[in-house]
């Protein structure tokens, strides 16, 4: 999508390919800090109307006040709550990484594969020639059965469930992992 966005003249870029609304859910102790991105601007969202809303009734009103724009929804996990572990597997692995990770995965974190929820991203940042660098993130699946729970609970829907690299009341900067489960993740574009 995005190298045929590049074919595309700049100022029809934005009405073709239009760029979604993304809702970030950061959770600190008992309090959901929702912030709001449209475009490149990231803030902490404020709903003028109405005095101090619950976290999901200010995700409903992103929502409802979209007007037919796309909105996607993460909750990003603080850091500390999620194993982060950079890992390096050989190249000829590339084209099956799941099975891979899966089959080596005790190697990597002290869990059993049944016990936890994972995800991974390739480090594009970090090359090597021998190897595939990967930022892998897992965390017990129990956390992510409760996350969902309260998200159910109060009719959130979630497009991801992601690590926020930021202290709780900075900007969100996520990993770029998904630890929702494939069956609870909508389908795509």
């Amino acid at each position: 999508k995005n190298e045929l966005r590049s074919f595309v003249p700049e100022k029809y870029q934005e009405k073709i390919f239009p760029t979604p609304i993304r809702v970030y859910l950061t959770p600190e102790d008992e309090n959901i800090t929702v912030w709001y991105q449209k475009g490149v601007v990231c803030e902490i969202y404020t709903n003028r109307n109405s005095e101090q809303e619950e976290w999901w009734h200010q995700v409903q009103h992103i929502v409802n006040q979209a007007d037919g724009e796309k909105v996607l929804i993460h909750y990003l996990l603080p850091n500390n709550e999620v194993l982060v572990k950079k890992i390096g597997l050989p190249q000829a692995a590339k084209d099956n990484l799941d099975e891979v990770i899966g089959f080596e995965l005790d190697k990597y974190v002290p869990f059993s594969a049944d016990k936890v929820q994972l995800s991974y991203i390739v480090d594009r940042q970090n090359k090597d020639e021998n190897k595939i660098l990967l930022d892998l993130a897992v965390i017990p699946k129990q956390t992510i059965t409760d996350i969902l729970d309260l998200c159910d609970k109060k009719s959130v829907v979630l497009d991801a469930i992601d690590v926020n690299q930021s202290k709780p009341t900075f900007e969100p900067n996520y990993l770029g992992v998904n630890l929702l489960p494939t069956d609870k993740r909508k389908a795509t574009d």
